[in-house]
């Protein structure tokens, strides 16, 4: 008679047989997490694009309507501008930016009634509005862009305040600073464009000036062939002002950026001293100097005021940009930048110039 084993049969795996589906498991995933995140950032991408264009159309509509695109911004009452780069006494009077003055057409009535427009933009009246976060204005790659600017953090921007909600877009000033300079002699004079009868408003002008504005007839570049709006990068600290869209100048808008002056040339510029904000050293304290100079260097010896701002992204190897006629494009970091001259002006220069006389084929850039 045939007698059975009484040991238990081991249908289980082994600890080997386990292990060895455990690394298939995790390299699996391995490679299947840079494809996520891939499929992620497309999606990203392509809300910024939409941003983007609905900032565009509600800018070509404004023009449509007014006769002139928005100006990236005003002064309050009789004020005319600073004479200076370190003229302080303007964070008192700086008014609505563009982003403000399109507020209606992009659906947000309510808060663009809530702000105060008689009033500086700093002023405690309208402390609430500005808070406010505009979907629109939020590209979803910037890690930053939720943080507020807090004026009372830095010592040149106290009399701003806080809680100043952020933006990742920008409309084209001009290739000089938004600066005003009455006194000739003064060696920085001929490069100013800090309001419409300012030299390089008149020579280089982007599409939204200080207190002023082009037409769409004005665009004699082409309104295709013209950066309107760009990217711009939330800053890095508390006290930096980039990326604020209801505070003036180089925290909404574009200036001595470009190839032909200054030292920010080319989307995400990494020289040292690429954007010229306020707070520049107690930024380069709170962030580092390598922190800095790898994602958005800025004027860190002394503070000037914010005057220099140029086009970045957290996109990678470029930025989006709107053209004058609402289109949306992507710019390389390797555009060519420079050299850029007066008689010849580099691809990056022409497309942020809107009436150089150097038109663009579509092959350059």
């Amino acid at each position: 008679m045939e007698t059975q084993s009484l040991k238990p049969k081991n249908d289980g795996f082994t600890l080997v047989e386990l292990l060895v589906v455990i690394a298939i498991i995790g390299t699996l995933i391995g490679l299947l997490l840079p494809a996520v995140q891939s499929a992620r950032e497309s999606g990203r991408r392509l809300s910024c694009q939409n941003n983007l264009k609905q900032l565009g159309l509600a800018a070509v509509a404004y023009e449509v309507s007014r006769r002139s695109y928005p100006p990236a911004f005003k002064y309050v009452g009789t004020y005319t501008g600073p004479t200076g780069v370190h003229d302080y006494g303007e964070l008192t009077q700086l008014g609505p930016t563009w982003v403000i003055e399109l507020l209606p057409l992009l659906e947000e009535s309510p808060l663009a009634d809530s702000f105060t427009l008689d009033l500086p933009i700093s002023d405690p009246a309208n402390a609430s509005a500005r808070s406010a976060l505009v979907s629109s204005m939020l590209c979803p790659t910037d890690t930053y862009n939720r943080n507020p600017f807090n004026g009372t953090s830095g010592p040149d921007s106290q009399p701003l305040g806080d809680g100043w909600a952020r933006g990742n877009y920008a409309g084209n000033g001009s290739l000089g600073p938004p600066v005003t300079y009455p006194i000739p002699y003064s060696p920085l004079a001929p490069i100013m464009a800090g309001g419409p009868d300012q030299p390089w408003w008149q020579k280089y002008p982007g599409v939204m000036g200080a207190g002023c504005a082009l037409s769409h007839k004005d665009i004699t570049d082409g309104t295709s062939k013209t950066i309107m709006i760009s990217e711009v990068r939330a800053g890095l600290a508390a006290m930096d002002t980039r990326g604020v869209w209801a505070l003036a100048k180089g925290s909404s808008s574009l200036w001595w950026h470009g190839g032909l002056d200054g030292d920010a040339a080319g989307p995400n510029s990494k020289e040292p001293w690429a954007d010229n904000i306020l707070n520049g050293p107690e930024i380069l304290a709170a962030v580092g100097i390598k922190t800095l100079l790898h994602e958005m260097p800025c004027y860190y010896v002394e503070s000037v005021f914010s005057n220099q701002q140029t086009a970045r992204s957290m996109h990678q190897g470029g930025v989006f940009v709107c053209m004058a006629d609402g289109s949306v494009r992507w710019i390389s970091d390797f555009i060519q930048a420079r050299p850029s001259t007066e008689a010849s002006l580099s691809v990056l220069d022409r497309l942020l110039v809107s009436k150089d006389g150097q038109v663009l084929s579509g092959t350059e850039y």
